[in-house]
């Protein structure tokens, strides 16, 4: 179990010195979600009744939002 916190930590850190490179790419990271959330939302916000056929009650901005912060997350 310890060797499990110690890789965790080691890719972390690994992870922070790389985006501490890349300023622009921390900053792209953190818009990128809002503008799938605002855009793709928006736009495919008439598709209720489909996201309602596989047992989703809500709004398609409710649907997607959890998906575009997994894929940004794993992506990057």
């Amino acid at each position: 179990m310890n060797s499990l916190f110690y890789d965790t930590y080691t890719i972390f850190w690994r992870e922070l010195k790389r985006y501490k490179k890349s300023r622009s790419g921390v900053l792209i990271r953190l818009i990128q979600p809002v503008i799938w959330i605002v855009v793709i939302g928006n736009t495919f916000s008439g598709t209720e009744p489909l996201i309602q056929s596989v047992g989703f009650e809500g709004k398609y901005i409710e649907f997607m939002t959890p998906g575009c912060h997994y894929t940004n997350c794993n992506l990057y």
